[in-house]
Order: structure tokens, then C-alpha cells, then sequence
């Protein structure tokens, strides 16, 4: 049914963009324990960055943080739901919203 106020809102050409896709965030990722969870920020797409987080894990890489936690405690991150917690386009401010 048409009313006045269906046909005067504004409608989106665009589909919106799934959140995996997004750029330019700053993210939180919540350790299985629920106490725990890691901030970070990336200018690529969110999925990029969580690949490069569990290829981490795997690897056990000391100079992760993410890596370190789940190695010392045996907790997992679900990567898939990755929270974005802020949008900035430039470097600077997505660490000062990281931080």
C-alpha cells in the first residue's frame, strides 16, 4: 500500500556493503574466554585483516598479540564476527580510535 510517507522517503540505489568488506576500521575481536578482547585497526578490507590474524594464530607468530593469547591461554577468536567499532580514512585517526 502506498502512502504519502513510502513514496517521499528517500530509497538507496546501493546495496549496502557487508561488513567483511568494509575498509578503513578500527575492529574488536572477542576472545572465546568473554573477559578478553584485542582492538585493531586496518585501512584494507575487514576480511583481509582476519585472514592475516588467523594465519598468524597458526603460525604461532611471537610479534602477534592475538597469536600470543590464543597460544599462552589455549583460547580461540572467532573471526568471523569481528565487531567494527569505528570508520576513519586516514591512518592517524583510526590509531588515536584504536588506541
Amino acid at each position: 500500500m502506498l502512502s504519502r510517507a513510502n513514496v517521499e522517503r528517500p530509497v538507496s540505489a546501493k546495496d549496502p556493503i557487508p561488513n567483511r568488506e568494509k575498509s578503513a576500521v578500527v575492529y574488536r575481536l572477542q576472545c572465546s574466554c568473554g573477559i578478553c578482547n584485542f582492538v585493531g585497526e586496518t585501512g584494507r578490507q575487514l576480511q583481509t585483516r582476519m585472514h592475516e590474524h588467523q594465519l598468524t594464530v597458526r603460525r604461532l607468530d611471537p610479534k602477534s598479540e592475538v597469536a600470543t593469547h590464543a597460544a599462552q591461554t589455549r583460547h580461540v577468536f572467532n573471526f568471523d564476527a569481528a565487531e567494527i567499532v569505528g570508520r576513519r580514512d586516514d591512518h592517524t585517526s583510526r590509531q588515536i580510535k584504536e588506541a
